[in-house]
């Protein structure tokens, strides 16, 4: 699809697989493994044929991820889980639990199911 001037969410990987809610969300999977998404702010990753993502910032979780949607049950361990293992200093606002990170399009183009990303 058409990579839109719109800060983008995404989650370590080297692979595209699908496309989620809301449209400018995109999933990628097979994390980098020596590069974890804390990393990254700062960095650029290409995805598909010329589409490029600034990263500009980790992507702080709050309650909304313990709430019951679509077939999943409520998980408070969710957010309890982010605290205990991932809660990192986000700028200047403070410590977060943090999955994942915002990303700013620098480059418009296509990403397609499949494409090849590149963590620069």
């Amino acid at each position: 699809r058409d990579a839109e001037q719109k800060q983008e969410w995404v989650e370590g990987s080297s692979q595209v697989t699908h496309q989620t809610v809301p449209k400018a969300t995109e999933l990628l999977s097979a994390p980098f493994p020596s590069t974890p998404p804390n990393n990254w702010v700062g960095h650029g990753l290409g995805l598909g044929d010329g589409t490029l993502l600034n990263i500009a910032l980790l992507d702080p979780r709050c309650v909304m991820t313990t709430l019951a949607q679509d077939d999943l049950p409520q998980d408070t361990d969710i957010l309890r889980t982010l605290v205990r293992h991932n809660r990192v200093q986000v700028g200047d606002l403070g410590l977060f639990p943090c999955v994942g990170v915002y990303a700013v399009v620098a480059a418009p183009g296509k990403v397609r199911t499949g494409d090849r990303v590149v963590l620069n």
